[in-house]
């Protein structure tokens, strides 16, 4: 077997931190499905690489949804994506029903702009792949790996300014 060079790159025996040290340190959970992704990547298994690339974003769903506090039915581990979406819908009108403060200003922006990512990302291609429904290409699975990867960077970052 055989790794193309412009693939090496994502080939790692170790759970490397492939979207950086902000993302490893902001959402830790991430860090295996992102090499795993990597490793499928550089194996040409692109539904593979697609499948972890959801289950990184599915952790960082949770830690997201953690860090809101939002209010769930159910533990958050046993939580699926549109009840997690639910609640920080929930979250974003209650936000919208308040008194007006350039502080809740930014939260609703943050908290819309962060929720309108998830449910693309859900829409798009977390759903199809999830079950079944598509099948990925190197272009597509390549395509999305630097999606993810931008979106996550962008979640850690906002996660770091917070505290």
């Amino acid at each position: 077997m055989s790794i193309d060079r412009d693939k090496i790159g994502f080939y790692a025996t170790d759970d490397i931190p492939h979207f950086g040290k902000d993302v490893d340190k902001a959402i830790p959970k991430s860090t295996y499905h992102v090499a795993e992704a990597g490793r499928c990547y550089a194996l040409e298994r692109w539904d593979a690489c697609v499948h972890h690339l959801m289950l990184a974003v599915e952790e960082a769903l949770k830690k997201w949804a953690c860090n809101l506090k939002l209010k769930m039915d159910r533990p958050l581990i046993l939580s699926n994506w549109e009840s997690i979406l639910n609640a920080a819908r929930t979250r974003l009108r209650t936000l919208k029903n308040q008194p007006k403060t350039s502080v809740s200003d930014r939260k609703i922006q943050r908290i819309g702009e962060t929720l309108a990512h998830f449910e693309a990302i859900k829409e798009a291609w977390r759903n199809h792949c999830q079950h079944g429904r598509d099948k990925y290409d190197e272009r597509r699975a390549r395509n999305l790996f630097s999606h993810v990867e931008t979106f996550m960077q962008h979640l850690a970052m906002t996660e770091r300014k917070q505290k």
